[in-house]
């Protein structure tokens, strides 16, 4: 999981060639921060309100408040109607402006920072009445020609159509943590987890460490005992770890993000024995990066228990605009070059890449236009749909993807409102069901760091954290030390529109403390 914006790295890179770009034009500069017009009303007679602003000195930093003068500003006054609703606010920009809000207290709503010439957007999900700041981030601007603007903007108030409902089901089912020893996993920042269905094993990718844990049932609740088996390419340095587990047959892949490719190896034994990997392709994004495996798609089907690897490896990863996949024939020793999966019709930082059992592949995505989508591909990663979730708004945080065994996709995410949310397909993506608001039960109203798994045919879990405070963005779901997870098991029903979702029992409903830790079940339904 991925905060929302971009790493400082990206955004710098992306400003030194923008600015370089740009550097020989004379660049008209305006004195005020006020946008034209400076102000405006939305409400239930009177539902958009349209402005633009002038070119500004590039500053390559967001806004640090609602009256930052190195910002471009509009006030904008919503006038609650007696409906659920949201407000989408757009900023088309040349160049590059980046959109904060700021709540009518001062206090950041939401944000949103893409790519050059990319639209911004931020989607407020029934907000308080009031006057809010609209302010645009002269990252690195280019002029309009002549009198047109460098951005134009708009807000638009809009009815909800329908409210996720409350999941429902009480069945109760329990988990148990198992933390690190002292000296291991103590830089746990963004960990991986993988579990080894043929030993039992659990790997744990935690910064430059490949963790292997082994379990002793023998005893109740079970011990557990910790060893670093990292490989030594994949523990000298790293931009961002991703640790993925292949089921089967149960291959386990480190990666190190190392510019436009990582520093990555791969193991059969959970750790005693490393074959080096090409790491990704040459041509990958610089930023993010995600490893996936499973079966080739028809026509390149393979027999599982042929001499070739089995399954198709994918390395996906974020560039300055694009986002761009990879794929591995030979069980990730080489990638063949990236191929873009979206340009500009979606933005920020896509989520893990997974695999269905008949081979699409999924990348999730928290913002493509006005909604959250996924990225599928049905020909291997060849070529690639953006297909939305209508009942999506742009969340905060990276959403998730599970696949069960006939395909079904369960896509959870926390939404615009903030709250923790499921849809279900199974139609790849073209079609979803009903958005079900699997946080209720816990009065959860910001969610953070979503995850999804599935297994057998209809069962599907999924977990985040999450947080009853009120006040505050979705960062508050992250910095309160609550959490919360819901398991779940689809109904039998086709359309599977209606899923039964239950909760963990007792103490587990608050998470522990962010520490390195493994939470096993035994189900091997849970694992992929």
């Amino acid at each position: 999981m991925r905060s929302r914006t971009p790493l400082p790295t990206t955004r710098i890179v992306r400003a030194v060639g923008l600015v370089a770009g740009i550097a020989l034009l004379v660049l008209p500069l305006t004195a005020s921060n006020a946008a034209t017009p400076g102000s405006g009303t939305i409400s239930d007679s009177s539902r958009s309100a349209s402005w633009a602003g002038a070119n500004k000195t590039a500053t390559a930093a967001p806004c640090t408040g609602p009256n930052d003068p190195a910002c471009d500003t509009y006030e904008l006054t919503i006038d609650s109607p007696a409906y659920g609703f949201t407000v989408t606010i757009k900023l088309q920009p040349l160049g590059d402006w980046d959109l904060y809000v700021y709540a009518p207290d001062g206090g950041l709503a939401n944000s949103s920072g893409n790519a050059p010439f990319q639209t911004e957007v931020v989607v407020l999900t029934n907000p308080g009445a009031g006057t809010y700041t609209v302010a645009a981030a002269p990252f690195a601007p280019v002029p309009g020609a002549g009198p047109a603007p460098s951005y134009t903007a708009s807000a638009t108030l809009t009815p909800l159509d329908t409210t996720a409902p409350p999941s429902t089901g009480n069945e109760y089912l329990t988990f148990a943590n198992h933390h690190a020893p002292k000296g291991l996993g103590e830089d746990a920042g963004e960990p991986s987890i993988g579990t080894n269905w043929a030993s039992g094993n659990a790997m744990y990718q935690s910064g430059f460490e490949a963790l292997r844990v082994s379990f002793d049932d023998s005893v109740s609740p079970a011990n557990a005992s910790w060893r670093d088996t990292a490989f030594p390419t994949t523990a000298v340095a790293s931009a961002d770890p991703i640790g993925y587990m292949d089921h089967p047959p149960n291959r386990w892949f480190s990666s190190q993000l190392a510019g436009t490719t990582s520093l990555a190896a791969f193991t059969d034994d959970d750790g005693d024995s490393w074959t080096p990997s090409e790491g990704g392709p040459l041509n990958g994004g610089v930023d993010h990066q995600t490893i996936g495996g499973g079966p080739f798609h028809a026509p390149l089907t393979r027999d599982p228990n042929g001499l070739l690897y089995p399954n198709a490896f994918y390395y996906c990863s974020q560039d300055l605009v694009a986002a761009l996949c990879a794929r591995s024939d030979d069980g990730g020793l080489t990638f063949a070059p990236a191929v873009p999966i979206y340009t500009t019709e979606c933005g920020g930082l896509h989520g893990h890449v997974k695999v269905a059992p008949d081979g699409t592949v999924y990348v999730p995505n928290k913002q493509c236009g006005e909604h959250q989508g996924v990225v599928v591909s049905e020909d291997n990663g060849v070529t690639w749909s953006v297909r939305t979730v209508p009942e999506s708004t742009p969340g905060d945080w990276d959403p998730a993807v599970g696949i069960d065994s006939d395909g079904t996709v369960y896509f959870a995410y926390d939404d615009g409102d903030g709250h923790a949310k499921v849809v279900v397909s199974e139609d790849q993506g073209r079609t979803w069901s009903h958005a079900q608001d699997v946080g209720a039960p816990f009065a959860v109203v910001h969610s953070a760091f979503p995850v999804a798994v599935a297994g057998d045919n209809g069962r599907a879990a999924v977990a985040f954290l999450g947080t009853d405070y009120p006040g505050g963005a979705a960062s508050s779901a992250a910095t309160t030390g609550r959490g919360t997870c819901s398991t779940s098991t689809a109904s039998t029903s086709t359309a599977r529109a209606a899923c039964s979702w239950r909760s963990p029992t007792g103490a587990s409903a608050r998470a522990s403390p962010l520490l390195p830790a493994a939470s096993r079940r035994r189900r091997r339904s849970l694992g992929r």
